[in-house]
């Protein structure tokens, strides 16, 4: 169900974007850019949100240092507190849970780009596997990037493929290569422009959570934001460039509350 709501449409749209920029690097900042557009009312909803609790933070601790070990009342007081000043302690948290969906969307449909971008079928991607040597999708133990893999071999070898007859000559293929970097490798530790990634997607998964916490907004939030880092780190060590940089630009943009600004 999920592939039809979310990742089937997003693929689409990924496509649209690669095509109109010729540019699989290119599209995938056009993407990322149209989804910060789309989900900007819940954006702004939840810094607002972000921004009223702040101001009634003072009031809060003041509460609860009162009630002491009390916390049932405390808790009372300060729901009180927040109807008073028409805060909803859930509207902050809402917007985070509704994005959740299309981040975890997005991580599948860069995984997965002849599936939901490209729209091969699984005996389609099996054939090409196959017929490019790769033999990917019969190890014992399928890589998460197989796809990504065998899109970039298919982009170096599209005209054999054709004259195979397992593709069709207008199929939508791309290359991995921007700005003089492989979307399509695993950082490493050799000194390249592609170990940027992973140090920028460390540093801003440190500054997500850390700002959260330290601003204690959204309380219910907490231990995913202590959790994301992990997550992250995860994908840098089985995902490609692409996967992490993209991943971390909409947790920055969208997930993360920017409440350095209050």
């Amino acid at each position: 169900m999920t592939d039809w709501l979310l990742n089937f449409p997003l693929g689409t749209l990924l496509g649209w974007f690669i095509d109109q920029f010729n540019s699989y690097g290119w599209g995938l900042l056009g993407f990322s850019v149209a989804i910060k557009i789309i989900l900007l009312p819940l954006g702004l909803l939840q810094q607002r949100s972000t921004i009223n609790q702040m101001k009634v933070r003072p009031q809060e601790e003041a509460i609860r240092k009162q009630c002491g070990a009390d916390k049932m009342r405390a808790n009372l007081e300060v729901s009180n507190l927040y109807k008073e000043n028409g805060i909803s302690a859930a509207a902050g948290c809402l917007p985070m849970l509704v994005q959740l969906p299309i981040l975890f969307s997005l991580y599948k449909i860069i995984r997965m780009p002849l599936t939901y971008v490209v729209k091969l079928s699984a005996s389609q991607i099996s054939a090409l596997d196959a017929a490019l040597g790769l033999n990917l999708l019969t190890a014992e133990r399928v890589s998460h990037t197989a796809e990504i893999t065998i899109a970039e071999a298919l982009f170096s070898n599209l005209p054999a493929m054709v004259d195979a007859g397992l593709v069709e000559p207008g199929i939508r293929t791309f290359s991995y290569n921007f700005l003089g970097m492989n979307l399509a490798e695993h950082p490493s530790l050799a000194f390249n422009m592609l170990l940027l990634v992973p140090i920028f997607s460390g540093l801003t998964a440190f500054l997500q959570s850390y700002g959260t916490l330290t601003h204690g907004a959204c309380n219910e939030m907490s231990n995913y934001m202590e959790v994301w880092p992990h997550i992250i780190n995860n994908i840098e060590s089985n995902g490609s460039a692409a996967m992490v940089g993209a991943l971390e630009y909409h947790a920055t943009v969208e997930i993360y509350p920017k409440e350095q600004e209050v």
